[in-house]
């Protein structure tokens, strides 16, 4: 677990030191799938629409995405790890 948590911090670190949106594409193109960034891009999104306290049914509306999935997320969003919004 401990090993874990050493890498993902090396992982945030690496994403930080990327210096403009082109890096950080390429970065992303090159580690993720499209699926992967298409469901990360996903959530991303449902995160904003719940900030802006869009029902579920309307984000499910919007896009392809499950109750479950929302509601994961907008516990995120209600809480105090919400910095990235």
């Amino acid at each position: 677990m401990q090993q874990n948590k050493k890498l993902q911090e090396n992982f945030y670190k690496k994403i930080l030191s990327l210096k403009n949106k082109r890096n950080l594409e390429n970065f992303f193109n090159n580690f993720f799938s499209q699926n992967e960034l298409n469901e990360f891009a996903n959530r991303s999104y449902v995160a904003d629409l719940l900030s802006q306290n869009i029902s579920y049914i309307k984000i499910q509306e919007s896009i392809k995405i499950s109750s479950r999935t929302i509601a994961k997320i907008s516990k995120t969003v209600k809480s105090k790890r919400n910095n990235f919004l």
